[in-house]
């Protein structure tokens, strides 16, 4: 919850029993509710891991060393103290809701529930403030945790290697209560998956995943205009198209043209709106905007701002951080027009609306409205 971030940066007993009183006290009134024997779907999305957090909470609360994280950065990010700790904050975010899904089992428990749901917890995107984190289509962005508590069904220690989308959750949920999911649907039930009572891949038709995204703030570039990518993700590759490669991926510099000393650019990058806005204001945005003169590490800027070729493809296996482009390689052009073909094939077949511009017009974009806001 956002308010103990800044109201209890106190002690970490104090933090955590506060934590701990509060998600107690949200699965507690959804069970208070319910009568006898009847049937509950309870979700809870937290902010833990949005931002904003408190800078040293990671350490100051969870106990985590930043120290421990070096040489263990991802290589778009620069490997510095500042950025470690950001990080580590991050990680403690993480532990606060390791902390959230303990109370709730309890509580499960207690009501003699725990043995008869299914619990499931999942993320949504990537890393917020991080360098190819939430906003890209990335790995560091769409590899999302999740994990399925189901006695008798799913066996402990069951790691489950398809590929599947958040949208699978909605047709998933409706199977379980015996719905039938709306044709209009995109996903499929991820339950035959869970019941097949073994570990791997079972299903070969899940062989790929799609990715996309549009913007994060509207106004990161002129005239409340997105940028576009869509990708397909399969075992071996990462396919991204960019089919407005001109536009800033992470939002126009605006006041970083203006602003030169290492200073004004660290303060600038705490400021979500102020620069580069489709990455959340944070320590690490600020240290790697104050860095794009200096020549050892420039490369960190190019990899959070600079804009980006029309085609991306990657080698998962090799390349995790997705930092060597082979879209324009002659021996991986077969494998880029495979997938490109077959990353349309679903575009067109779901009527993707990027594929006449439709979000470059009204409603969903207003040209003059960057203009307004400057009067």
């Amino acid at each position: 919850n956002a308010r103990f971030r800044y109201s209890l940066f106190i002690d970490e007993g104090t933090a955590r029993s506060e934590l701990e009183e509060s998600y107690r006290a949200l699965i507690q009134k959804m069970l208070e509710k319910r009568r006898d024997g009847q049937p509950f779907y309870f979700v809870y999305g937290p902010i833990n891991t949005h931002r904003p957090w408190i800078q040293g909470s990671g350490a100051k609360l969870w106990n985590l060393n930043p120290d421990d994280l070096k040489g263990r950065m991802p290589a778009f990010l620069p490997d510095v103290p500042e950025v470690r700790e950001d990080m580590a904050d991050y990680m403690g975010e993480i532990l606060a809701l390791d902390l959230m899904l303990c109370c709730f089992m309890e509580e499960l428990e207690k009501a003699g529930e725990l043995d008869n749901t299914v619990v499931i917890a999942t993320g949504d995107n990537g890393p917020p403030g991080f360098t190819r984190g939430k906003t890209n289509c990335y790995g560091f962005a769409s590899r999302a945790p999740l994990l399925v508590r189901w006695p008798g069904v799913v066996q402990p220690g069951t790691v489950i290697e398809d590929f599947v989308n958040l949208m699978d959750l909605a047709q998933t949920f409706q199977e379980l209560a015996g719905a039938e999911a709306g044709k209009e649907m995109d996903g499929r039930s991820i339950l035959p998956l869970l019941k097949a009572g073994k570990s791997g891949h079972i299903d070969p038709t899940r062989d790929h995943v799609i990715v996309g995204r549009e913007r994060h703030v509207h106004s990161a570039r002129e005239g409340a205009l997105s940028y576009p990518s869509r990708a397909m993700v399969t075992k071996d590759f990462l396919y991204i198209d960019n089919p407005h490669e001109a536009r800033w991926p992470q939002g126009g510099p605006k006041k970083s043209a203006a602003v030169t000393t290492p200073e004004e650019l660290a303060e600038l990058g705490k400021e979500t709106y102020g620069a580069f806005e489709d990455i959340d204001g944070s320590p690490t945005k600020s240290f790697v905007m104050s860095v794009r003169d200096d020549a050892d590490q420039r490369k960190y800027f190019e990899y959070a701002f600079a804009k980006r070729p029309k085609e991306e493809l990657y080698r998962v296996e090799n390349d995790a951080d997705s930092l060597v482009n082979l879209a324009y390689h002659p021996v991986f052009k077969a494998e880029k027009e495979k997938l490109a073909k077959k990353l349309m094939a679903v575009r067109e077949a779901t009527k993707d609306p990027r594929l006449t511009d439709a979000f470059d017009h009204m409603p969903w974009t207003n040209p003059g409205i960057n203009e307004k806001s400057k009067k």
